[in-house]
């Protein structure tokens, strides 16, 4: 199912410096949730499904959440602190064994949510524009302002859980 969610970001094109690059890398890592790409460069934040040694999702932090770094060689490395309070992490609230609601620590105005799928694959969810989506990627694009980026905007990238047509969404700030 990820092959198809890794077409979606290219069913999209924009001009100028905004906008998901074409060529930046899709993740390939296994259990693999979202991701998320910046403007700054290419490495990937990356979000993964942690269980337990019975399968389920972990309590205590049901997703993984991890730099990859290609301009290194695609090297696996751990958020630090900072990055991980102020804009990657997430805080997650167990709704049940094997569904969890989440917030991303840096925007806290969406919920995001871990369950299965039909098929019994654990994807994240999330309600934009009154459409529950499945969520492939976001691109964020900051603008540097000294120890802190400004974010300008967020690109949601998913499917239509209804009809899983592509979807797309565009937060300005």
């Amino acid at each position: 199912m990820l092959n198809h969610l890794n077409n979606i970001k290219h069913k999209f094109s924009y001009t100028g410096q905004q906008g998901l690059p074409e060529n930046y890398p899709i993740p390939d890592a296994v259990d693999t949730l979202f991701y998320i790409q910046r403007n700054h460069n290419c490495n990937t934040i990356v979000y993964t499904l942690d269980t337990d040694d019975s399968g389920l999702p972990n309590p205590s932090k049901p997703i993984d959440v991890y730099w990859l770094k290609y301009d290194e060689g695609k090297v696996r490395k751990e958020l630090n602190i900072i990055q991980f309070n102020l804009a990657y992490g997430y805080r997650s609230w167990r709704i049940n064994n094997e569904s969890y609601q989440f917030q991303f620590l840096a925007y806290s105005d969406q919920n995001f949510f871990l369950n299965k799928d039909d098929a019994g694959t654990y994807r994240v969810y999330t309600k934009l524009d009154d459409q529950m989506i499945v969520l492939s990627n976001i691109y964020v694009y900051a603008e540097e302002f000294g120890a802190f980026p400004q974010v300008k905007f967020l690109e949601f990238f998913g499917y239509t859980v209804e009809e899983t047509f592509p979807f797309y969404k565009k937060l300005q700030f």
